[in-house]
């Protein structure tokens, strides 16, 4: 009678782990910060929250600017976009009509060589293993080939994703065991708690990598970034020529 007791009781204490563990909103930070909270308000300006960890303390607010998404706890998310500002147009005045000028032979400009574009890599999001391009969520194969020229990115990246897929592995072999386990108490085998402990062990285990996973992702997108932010110069060459001067900005 007391192993049963015991049973049910870990099995309460887990279910409330885990309901605790999936029913946490998530305020992802443009900078790619997450924070764990109970999300109370979203007005013009701000988001209201409370701290996941101390849900009657105080309500803490961050600037709505700052924030690039909110994942509710019931799955739907929250994308927020800066308003485009639309600069007004000046007056412009009546134009007195003027007599033409008498007309000059034309002399016809010499064509101009456009000159190249600009080839930069866009800065990129990462947020529980998920990479974003401009808030729109990026296949792993278009992830791969933004970092075949960052080494260090495409590392990182490779590994947090297996690593992930191994937690997801673990994640979904545990409940394998809850199923094991009732069958095995149904049956009355003598040894059914510790298929219980597979289930606990397996399910801790597939959090941890998981999260472990995600956080190499996230290194992986800052690596990415960084290199962009600091390959990007920009050489001034002026040219004298006979005709004029030239001056060539290269990026």
């Amino acid at each position: 009678m007391k192993t049963k007791l015991l049973i049910i009781s870990m099995l309460i204490a887990v279910g409330g782990f885990l309901s605790c563990v999936y029913s946490q909103d998530v305020i992802v930070l443009k900078n790619g910060d997450e924070l764990k909270a109970i999300v109370s308000e979203v007005d013009l300006q701000v988001v209201k929250y409370k701290k996941f960890e101390n849900p009657t303390g105080p309500v803490y607010t961050v600037e709505k600017s700052q924030v690039f998404m909110i994942k509710y706890e019931n799955g739907s998310k929250d994308v927020f976009t800066e308003p485009v500002q639309v600069q007004p147009q000046p007056q412009t005045q009546p134009q007195i009509q003027k007599p033409e000028p008498v007309a000059s032979p034309a002399v016809q400009p010499k064509p101009q060589t456009p000159a190249p574009k600009m080839d930069v890599p866009p800065l990129l999001t990462s947020s529980r293993g998920e990479v974003y391009e401009d808030q729109h969520t990026l296949e792993p194969y278009k992830v791969r080939d933004m970092f075949a020229r960052n080494p260090e990115a495409l590392s990182l990246y490779n590994s947090g994703k297996m690593t992930k897929g191994w937690g997801e592995f673990f994640d979904w072999t545990s409940y394998g065991f809850i199923l094991l386990w009732y069958l095995q108490y149904k049956a009355g085998a003598p040894n059914y708690y510790m298929v219980l402990s597979g289930f606990i062990g397996f399910s801790i285990t597939g959090m941890i990598l998981k999260g472990v996973g995600n956080s190499k992702i996230k290194k992986a997108v800052l690596a990415h970034n960084s290199k962009i932010i600091n390959s990007t110069s920009i050489d001034l060459n002026l040219n004298i020529h006979a005709d004029g001067v030239g001056l060539a900005i290269r990026f």
